[in-house]
Formats: C-alpha cells, structure tokens, sequence
C-alpha cells in the first residue's frame, strides 16, 4: 500500500432482518441512548481504495480473496443507504427480536467504560 491509498470496506450484500435494534449511548437524551431499527446485516470485504478516486485500485486479491466482515446495518440519516453501525463512535451493541433494552444500570456502566475507553485512548494517542 502506498502514500495514494487507504484501506476501507466494499458492501456485497445486505440480508435483511425483522425486530433487530441496534444501541447506541448517547448523553443527550434522558434515557443515555438511543435506539435505530437494523435494516440487516452487511458483508463487506475489505478493499484498498485510491486516496485520489477513491475507487478501488486494480492490484488487489479479487473479491472472493479478501478479508470479509458482517455488520449490522442501519440506514444513514444524511444520504438514506445502509451503513455499518459499528463505524459510529458510540455505538453499543445490538438487540436480536424480543430482547429487552438496557436497564438504567446497564446504561450507566456501560457509559462509564465506554468514557474510560475514550480517555485511554486519547492518551495513547497523545504518546
């Protein structure tokens, strides 16, 4: 990989899902979350992109070579397409159907270590 690229993820399918939720903490609301429908859950193989075009570049193991991650989806509020939920900074975890959301408690511990994690790697970041 040279200075002209970057590395990132290329969709290559979405499977939809029904009830999933996806939690995120969110210190604005009263709650501490909030909570978006999963639309599903995407592949995405892990590709190296032009810093230029931003298309992927022509020297690369083929799709079916490369490295694959599954996500949970959601729909982007900006530009209406599925994204992955994960890449959101406070992103928690997801909910399968019928499965209750967080407790007050759970909310706040996990707020806690979430703040720490934060803190540490700023620290790290500052070395």
């Amino acid at each position: 990989m040279t200075n002209n690229t970057f590395t990132g993820y290329e969709e290559l399918s979405l499977s939809p899902v029904n009830g999933w939720r996806v939690v995120y903490l969110d210190d604005s609301t009263e709650s501490g979350i909030w909570i978006d429908p999963m639309i599903g859950w995407l592949t995405q193989a892990m590709t190296i992109f032009s810093s230029t075009t931003y298309k992927p570049i022509d020297d690369q193991p083929t799709l079916t070579e490369r490295s694959r991650v599954i996500v949970p989806a959601t729909i982007s509020d900006d530009l209406g397409i599925a994204e992955d939920a994960t890449r959101v900074d406070s992103f928690w975890k997801v909910l399968a159907p019928g499965a209750p959301e967080p407790t007050a408690d759970e909310i706040a511990a996990e707020a806690k270590a979430f703040a720490e994690r934060k803190k540490l790697s700023a620290q790290l970041a500052a070395r």
